[in-house]
Formats: structure tokens, C-alpha cells, sequence
């Protein structure tokens, strides 16, 4: 078991008395997610087979609530843990969109440390004065102003992840020691004194950059937007076999029709994922097929729904031939 799964939800819960802790209570209702989502996704591929696409009422999109997106990160880490299911399959359980970066959205991310210097640069240009070094007077102001964003402190996600940081609060003082023009130093507390980071850490640092870039600079549209789960293909009238489907009903793309997702961002290796999009799979970006299994890893993740890194993670010999060979579905 992932020790860093329990970090993650031990962070939302503090151990209590009695029986049950509030982190078992925690993985009970994670249970009964999955339970729900499985149920759902019954109904959803029951509705494929008999109308050829899923209810409108049943189904309202991947326009979620951050609560919504929450509750699918916290489900899709209980399936990985506890379920041990790949990433793929893991997928036909979500209700929410999946992130994808425009170009505009990956150059940012790239220069994050410029981004976020921008911003203050900004917030100094709109109060006359540096937000994160404050007289009192100046606390005073900024306190009654409701539209001040304050950046830092900024309190890490997924801290558990993380193996350089002694505390999940990423301060002003440390982001001044990454962008110091002699650093990237840490800046250590109270004298002020600069200590070279190791690359490990430098690393560490500028992936909390990227996430204050999504937190205060992004904008839906202009630097990410959201594809709707993959559970199947609704335009194709297609699904993956599955324990709900039979050799019978079950439909299929076929090869004259199909025409994959447009990739967003670069391709390195033309295999019809982007590389970011190769880094959240797990997939080598340099590599058509990471795991050698003779299907490369645009398709295993957009056509069959199969494992990129999995080379046990292959679709069924009929899904392949009738989708080589359509005229001949019975």
C-alpha cells in the first residue's frame, strides 16, 4: 500500500477515539463512491446499448464544482491504492472533465517563476508597495481590501508528494531565494542567510510555482479547458467491453471512420498524446509504444482505453479484428 495515500487523506483528518477513525470512515465513503460510480456507469452503458447514446438526464456532462473535482481526485487515488487499477480504467469511473493545457496555458507553466513574478510585480504596481513586506499601516489596508489575492503563504497541494519541504507553507521568503540572481538559494530564517538549494529541491520548488500559476494566473479557456471522461465513445457509438458488456452488444469504432483526438501541445514521438499528457499517463514521451505491447500509447489511452505502461494491458483480439474488419460485426 502507498504510504503517501494515507498521508494524502490523513491530511483532511486528525486520528480520533473509538472504533472507527475518521480516516477509516474516509475509505468507507470512498467505497461507496466507487459503488455509485459502478452502478452509474451500469446504467450509462445500458442506455448506449438501447439508445445508442447516454440519457440527457442522466448525464450533465463534466461541468463540475471544485468539490466535484475534489471527490474524483480523492476516488481516483482509492482505485489506484486499494482497487489497483490502472489509469485507464480508472477513468470510466470519473464524472468530471480531464485538464488539458492550451499552448498559451504550457508556455506559461514553463516560465512559471516569470509568471508569478509578474504577478507581484502587478499587485506592487496596483498598492504602491510590495504586498509581503508590509508596514502595519500597509496590513491595515490590505486587510479591508476584499479583492487582494494574497499569494503567499501559500499551503502546498498534495504535500505528501513532496520529499524536500519540512512544511507544507511555501513562504515569500522562499520565492524570493528561488528567483535570487546568484541562487536559487533557501533562505534561512530568522539572520536571512542564503544556502544553495540542491537540484532536488529546485525541482521541488518550481512545481509549487506551477501550482500558484493555476491557482492565480490561469483562466479557463484561455489556458486550459476540460474533455469529458472517456468512458466511451458517444459519437462512434462505442464502448469498451467490460463486465457489463457481451461479445453481442457490444459496439465498435471502425477503422475508416475513426479519426483520433487532436493532440494539444507537442508530440514528440507522433504518437497521438501530447508529451504532457504522456507525463500524467506515465508514458515515456520519447517512445510510440512505452510498453512494448504493439499498440502505441494514443491509441491504448484514446481508442482502446488499455494501460500505456501496462504491457499485460491490451485489448481483446475480436475488438481489434472487427475494428480492422467492420463489414463482418455479426
Amino acid at each position: 500500500m502507498n504510504k503517501f495515500f494515507y498521508i494524502f487523506l490523513s491530511v483532511f483528518f486528525l486520528v480520533s477515539c473509538g472504533n472507527n477513525s475518521p480516516l477509516d470512515e474516509r475509505i468507507n465513503q470512498l467505497e461507496k463512491l466507487y459503488k455509485k460510480r459502478k452502478d452509474q456507469k451500469a446504467k450509462e452503458i445500458a442506455d448506449i446499448k438501447k439508445y445508442k447514446y447516454i440519457a440527457e438526464e442522466e448525464y450533465n456532462g463534466c461541468d463540475c464544482s471544485q468539490n466535484e473535482f475534489q471527490e474524483d481526485y480523492e476516488l481516483s487515488r482509492y482505485l489506484s491504492e486499494f482497487k489497483e487499477m490502472g489509469k485507464a480504467e480508472i477513468m470510466t469511473y470519473m464524472n468530471c472533465g480531464q485538464k488539458r493545457l492550451t499552448a498559451e496555458g504550457m508556455a506559461v507553466l514553463d516560465n512559471s517563476m516569470d509568471a508569478v513574478s509578474e504577478l507581484i510585480t502587478l499587485q506592487v504596481d496596483q498598492y504602491g508597495f510590495n504586498p509581503y513586506e508590509l508596514s502595519i499601516e500597509q496590513a491595515e489596508l490590505l486587510t479591508k481590501d476584499t479583492t487582494f489575492q494574497k499569494i503567499f503563504p501559500y499551503k502546498i497541494k498534495d504535500f505528501g508528494s513532496y520529499y524536500n519541504f519540512t512544511s507544507d507553507i511555501f513562504t515569500y521568503e522562499m520565492f524570493i531565494g528561488i528567483i535570487d540572481p546568484n541562487g536559487p538559494f533557501r533562505i534561512i530564517q530568522p539572520d536571512g542567510i542564503p544556502d544553495p538549494l540542491s537540484m532536488d529541491e529546485i525541482i521541488e520548488y518550481y512545481s509549487v510555482l506551477q501550482q500558484i500559476v493555476e491557482d492565480y494566473i490561469f483562466e479557463e479557456n484561455v489556458h486550459y479547458y476540460f474533455i469529458c471522461p472517456s468512458r466511451y465513445e458517444k459519437e462512434n457509438n462505442y464502448y469498451v467491453e467490460d463486465d457489463f458488456a457481451t461479445d453481442d452488444d457490444t459496439f465498435l469504432i471502425c477503422a475508416e471512420t475513426y479519426e483520433a483526438p487532436p493532440v494539444e501541445g507537442p508530440d514528440s514521438d507522433n504518437d497521438g498524446l501530447s508529451d504532457l499528457d504522456e507525463d500524467a499517463f506515465g508514458s515515456n514521451p520519447e517512445i510510440a509504444d512505452s510498453d512494448g505491447d504493439g499498440f502505441n500509447d494514443g491509441d491504448e489511452v484514446n481508442l482502446w482505453f488499455t494501460d500505456p505502461i501496462d504491457s499485460g494491458s491490451i485489448p481483446f483480439d475480436d475488438q481489434v479484428y472487427f475494428f480492422e474488419n467492420c463489414e463482418e460485426k455479426p
